[in-house]
């Protein structure tokens, strides 16, 4: 891996550090983006079976 180069100049190490944090961030985004999406498609659904249920006459 290049960060394992002992002979790395520093400003290229900081440049690829840079590179893999601003990436961890832009993941950890998207895959609190992709929980929370799911976390409401499971609510709506919820809902929805719980209107099917009101309409049946099985759920009050």
């Amino acid at each position: 891996m290049a960060l394992q180069k002992d002979d790395l100049p520093k400003e290229l190490r900081k440049d690829y550090t840079d590179t893999i944090i601003s990436a961890s961030k832009k993941l950890s985004t998207l895959v609190i983006n992709i929980l929370k999406l799911n976390k409401l498609e499971n609510q709506e659904i919820i809902l929805m079976l719980r209107r099917i249920a009101k309409q049946a006459g099985i759920y009050s």
